[in-house]
């Protein structure tokens, strides 16, 4: 199970502890969602898409960006279940 937070600031504070993270970034029809898992806690979060091709709240999304890169947290592309990966 995994426990999902909404507040960035602790989640980065316990995430940077963590030897390995994961993060997928979703094309939604309004914007982008933003999915970060590390140990077992998991951030989420939605940035909508601005009239001038920026997003809202577009430092944060730049700030989550960055400290995924600098933490090297794995980029998940998608997924499917264990019993149907090697079929």
């Amino acid at each position: 199970m995994v426990f999902l937070t909404f507040d960035w600031g602790k989640f980065k504070l316990y995430a940077e502890n963590c030897r390995v993270g994961t993060f997928q970034t979703l094309q939604t029809v309004e914007g982008v969602e933003l999915r970060i898992l590390t140990g077992r806690f998991g951030y989420r979060r939605e940035f909508k898409m601005k009239d001038n091709g920026l997003y809202e709240h577009q430092e944060l999304l730049d700030e989550i960006t960055r400290f995924c890169e600098l933490h090297e947290f794995i980029p998940v592309e998608g997924s499917v279940p264990d019993e149907q990966f090697h079929s």
